[in-house]
């Protein structure tokens, strides 16, 4: 991953920010005059912020935070003021609330292993990702994805918990993490 010129520091950010390992939110702490421009500039902002929650929930879920004119993923943010970097691929919500920002909540992650760690589509009709109903066939199907655009098909069954059970023994294989599929 390219990173990013100008990207704040650790000490910087945590000169801005108190973080709530309890809540996982951020706080706006007042921020230093080399933040500013002007020290009325300071003033205003500092009157304004300080103490206040910091971030903006998305519509995706995530919360948002400005940082000198640039807006950042508040887990982000997080991730940097304890590990002292930004994080070099995904962060991972591991129970899937992407704004739960508790630091035991995070994890580095591929795209894949992000990926083999999703809630359930809203649009399930099985209740279980991997096992849907095949109407031609009359059984439930049951497949994978196991990398890639690659779907692996792992059977018809006449009953829905083998078609489960099929789907649960490729997680395991798969290496997909223990809440895939959980719902949110």
């Amino acid at each position: 991953m390219k990173i990013a010129h100008n990207q704040p520091t650790q000490e910087y950010l945590n000169e801005c920010f108190r973080y709530d390992p309890k809540t996982g939110h951020l706080f706006w702490k007042v921020r230093p005059l080399h933040h500013f421009n002007s020290s009325h500039g300071m003033n205003i902002t500092n009157s304004q912020f300080s103490n206040h929650r910091a971030g903006t929930l998305q519509s995706k879920g995530y919360v948002a935070v400005m940082v000198n004119g640039k807006g950042y993923r508040a887990h982000r943010i997080i991730w940097m003021m304890i590990h002292g970097l930004f994080p070099p691929d995904e962060l991972d919500h591991v129970n899937h609330q992407r704004d739960d920002n508790r630091i035991e909540n995070l994890r580095l992650a591929t795209s894949q292993e992000n990926k083999r760690n999703s809630s359930i589509s809203r649009r399930n009709t099985s209740g279980v990702i991997g096992v849907c109903w095949d109407k031609r066939r009359g059984k439930w199907k049951a497949q994978i994805h196991g990398g890639g655009n690659r779907t692996i098909y792992l059977g018809d069954f006449v009953d829905k918990l083998d078609a489960i059970k099929a789907r649960e023994t490729a997680n395991k294989k798969y290496n997909f993490h223990a809440n895939h599929g959980a719902t949110i």
